[in-house]
């Protein structure tokens, strides 16, 4: 228990949020930049996380990492999370409309150890840290109508069958077979006579 407290305080002491950078431009964009400098796994294992979610809706990439299998999906979200509440709190943004802009890393220090082998001989094992850095920013009106077209045009593609299927009703419990209600009883009232 003290074990994971201890991991918890270090978590939100590690995470800080720098800067609410504005852009000179007719429309000002917004963006909120929270970095976790010392996070203990290596960066091409956190990158294949981080690239996942680089560019999605906040709301789209959290419930993406609520189902990704690696260890990292845990303290990718949980940055991403820290990013929204930030972002809302801080500078008011709006949470619905954030955007991961930027989820990118930086190679740590690689603290190197001693690995001991048999036959008294000896390697050298390498520890790897990383900082991650997300930036998030509200999605422009062009941005939200192009993604509202964009499912119109998802939807569209499906077949009559996707179409029939809906999100909390993953597998189909009504065979498409018999989709007139015919049933086999006339067919076994012929063969039993």
């Amino acid at each position: 228990m003290s074990d994971m407290m201890s991991l918890f305080i270090l978590l939100l002491s590690c995470c800080y949020i720098t800067s609410s950078l504005e852009l000179s431009s007719p429309t000002s964009i917004h963006y909120c930049l929270t970095v976790i400098p010392l996070f203990l796994q290596s960066p091409k294992k956190v990158n294949l996380v981080a690239a996942l979610v680089r560019g999605m809706r906040v709301e789209d990439a959290l419930l993406q990492l609520q189902v990704t299998v690696k260890r990292a999906a845990k303290t990718v979200y949980q940055v991403i999370h820290s990013a929204r509440a930030n972002a809302t709190h801080n500078y008011g943004l709006n949470p619905d409309r954030l955007l991961v802009a930027e989820a990118f890393l930086g190679k740590g220090y690689f603290k190197k150890r001693v690995a001991y082998h048999s036959k008294g001989r000896h390697g050298i094992k390498v520890r790897p840290e990383c900082r991650l850095t997300v930036v998030v920013r509200e999605i422009t009106p062009e941005e939200e109508a192009e993604i509202a077209r964009l499912r119109v045009s998802n939807f569209l593609k499906l077949t009559k069958r996707e179409r029939r299927l809906v999100p909390h009703k993953l597998i189909e419990t009504t065979p498409i077979w018999n989709r007139k209600g015919k049933t086999k009883s006339h067919v076994a009232g012929a063969t039993a006579v």
